[in-house]
Protein backbone atom coordinates (compact mmCIF):
# COMPACT_ATOMS: atom_id res chain seq x y z
CA UNK A 1 0.00 0.00 0.00
CA UNK A 2 1.09 3.57 -0.54
CA UNK A 3 0.79 7.04 0.80
CA UNK A 4 0.92 10.43 -0.84
CA UNK A 5 1.24 14.05 0.21
CA UNK A 6 -0.07 17.15 -1.51
CA UNK A 7 2.31 19.68 -3.09
CA UNK A 8 2.40 21.88 0.01
CA UNK A 9 2.80 18.79 2.27
CA UNK A 10 -0.19 19.69 4.41
CA UNK A 11 -2.25 16.58 3.66
CA UNK A 12 -1.23 12.92 3.92
CA UNK A 13 -3.33 10.15 2.30
CA UNK A 14 -2.77 6.46 3.09
CA UNK A 15 -4.61 3.59 1.35
CA UNK A 16 -5.20 -0.01 2.42
CA UNK A 17 -6.31 -3.46 1.22
CA UNK A 18 -10.04 -3.09 1.92
CA UNK A 19 -10.81 0.02 -0.13
CA UNK A 20 -10.40 2.72 2.49
CA UNK A 21 -8.35 5.91 2.35
CA UNK A 22 -7.15 7.60 5.51
CA UNK A 23 -6.43 11.31 5.16
CA UNK A 24 -4.63 13.45 7.75
CA UNK A 25 -4.46 17.22 7.81
CA UNK A 26 -0.88 17.85 8.88
CA UNK A 27 -1.14 21.65 8.78
CA UNK A 28 -1.41 21.90 12.55
CA UNK A 29 1.19 23.06 15.06
CA UNK A 30 0.89 20.02 17.34
CA UNK A 31 1.13 16.67 15.45
CA UNK A 32 -1.11 15.06 18.10
CA UNK A 33 -3.95 17.35 16.98
CA UNK A 34 -3.88 16.21 13.35
CA UNK A 35 -7.36 15.09 12.29
CA UNK A 36 -7.84 11.82 10.42
CA UNK A 37 -10.69 11.37 7.95
CA UNK A 38 -11.62 7.95 6.53
CA UNK A 39 -12.89 7.93 2.93
CA UNK A 40 -14.94 4.89 1.93
CA UNK A 41 -17.68 3.84 -0.46
CA UNK A 42 -19.85 0.71 -0.43
CA UNK A 43 -18.79 -0.26 -3.95
CA UNK A 44 -15.07 0.20 -3.26
CA UNK A 45 -13.89 -2.98 -1.57
CA UNK A 46 -10.78 -3.89 -3.54
CA UNK A 47 -7.25 -3.05 -2.45
CA UNK A 48 -6.22 0.49 -3.30
CA UNK A 49 -2.80 0.35 -4.95
CA UNK A 50 -2.11 4.01 -5.66
CA UNK A 51 -3.42 7.38 -4.58
CA UNK A 52 -2.53 10.95 -5.44
CA UNK A 53 -3.95 14.39 -4.96
CA UNK A 54 -4.08 17.55 -7.00
CA UNK A 55 -1.64 20.38 -6.43
CA UNK A 56 -4.14 22.37 -4.36
CA UNK A 57 -5.43 19.26 -2.50
CA UNK A 58 -8.95 19.73 -3.83
CA UNK A 59 -9.09 16.32 -5.60
CA UNK A 60 -7.94 12.93 -4.36
CA UNK A 61 -7.69 10.00 -6.82
CA UNK A 62 -7.37 6.32 -5.88
CA UNK A 63 -6.78 3.31 -8.16
CA UNK A 64 -7.97 -0.16 -7.05
CA UNK A 65 -7.07 -3.75 -7.92
CA UNK A 66 -10.40 -4.20 -9.70
CA UNK A 67 -9.33 -1.47 -12.20
CA UNK A 68 -11.72 1.11 -10.76
CA UNK A 69 -10.64 4.70 -10.29
CA UNK A 70 -12.21 6.72 -7.49
CA UNK A 71 -12.29 10.47 -7.07
CA UNK A 72 -13.02 12.48 -3.96
CA UNK A 73 -13.57 16.25 -4.17
CA UNK A 74 -12.89 18.54 -1.23
CA UNK A 75 -16.04 20.40 -0.21
CA UNK A 76 -14.34 22.89 2.12
CA UNK A 77 -10.75 23.60 3.01
CA UNK A 78 -10.88 21.59 6.22
CA UNK A 79 -12.81 18.48 5.11
CA UNK A 80 -12.92 15.82 2.45
CA UNK A 81 -16.23 14.12 1.86
CA UNK A 82 -17.27 10.91 0.19
CA UNK A 83 -20.69 12.44 -0.48
CA UNK A 84 -19.11 14.00 -3.57
CA UNK A 85 -17.60 10.67 -4.58
CA UNK A 86 -17.74 10.06 -8.31
CA UNK A 87 -16.68 7.09 -10.35
CA UNK A 88 -14.50 8.66 -13.03
CA UNK A 89 -14.42 5.60 -15.25
CA UNK A 90 -14.43 1.85 -14.92
CA UNK A 91 -12.32 -0.42 -17.09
Amino acid sequence: MRFSKDFWQKMLALDNQVGKLYVWDSAVEDPHKAKCTTLTHDECGAAIRQNTCSRDSSILIAVCDDASIWRWDRLRYDTLSSSKLERVFYV
